[in-house]
């Protein structure tokens, strides 16, 4: 079972918690929703939220930010490699002690990630199972409007944060960084292949 973390931050902060299982089920198990916290104070709040032993050096559990976590400050040195640049809300999370990852942010190819863990398949179960500890994804998820101009995506002036949350959970969990999305079918397509070769 693999684990990751994704939050969005701002004005809401969101964090869920997931875990992908051998047959490419994701399940988000645990949410954090609150209003006006720091990047800082949401990452102490993460921290202090997981159970002991749940993140290890052994097993450490990667968080996928929003790729405009990594924004710089005016005047600071440019990062080296992958780190976030200094003064970054990416860079606070990692002060704090979170591994940081840039989140796939591909928002239609998100969208597809999320419909497609959502749709049941031939054995009657979704590819993605949500715990009832995460009400607040569950209470705003199948609201979303769509956008107006742009109706393959969700209104980002809506209360999407712990939708942007799933999205970065399944692309984190599903392998994804930057490209076409892959849907669940063809991630176990994939992997069944690899594992015949």
């Amino acid at each position: 079972m693999r684990l990751a973390l994704t939050t969005d931050w701002w004005p809401r902060s969101c964090a869920l918690w997931g875990a992908k299982a051998a047959d490419n089920t994701i399940v988000i198990y645990r949410e954090l929703y609150e209003v006006g916290l720091t990047p800082t104070e949401q990452a102490e709040l993460i921290l202090a939220s997981e159970a002991e032993g749940e993140r290890t050096r052994q097993h450490p559990v990667p968080v996928y930010l929003d790729p405009s976590c990594w924004i710089r400050q005016p005047n600071s040195p440019k990062p080296f490699g992958n780190e976030p640049p200094k003064g970054s809300i990416a860079d606070e999370y990692k002060q704090a002690g979170l591994p940081v990852q840039r989140a796939y942010n591909d928002r239609i190819g998100g969208k597809r990630l999320v419909a497609a863990g959502l749709k049941v398949q031939k054995d009657g179960r979704p590819r993605l199972l949500v715990y009832s500890t995460c009400s607040n994804l569950i209470r705003t998820l199948p609201g979303l409007p769509r956008d107006k101009t742009r109706p393959e995506d969700v209104d980002t002036d809506a209360e999407d944060h712990a939708y942007d949350g799933s999205r970065y959970l399944l692309g984190g969990l599903t392998g994804k960084r930057r490209g076409k999305a892959r849907t669940f079918g063809e991630e176990q397509r994939s992997t069944r292949a690899s594992s015949v070769g």
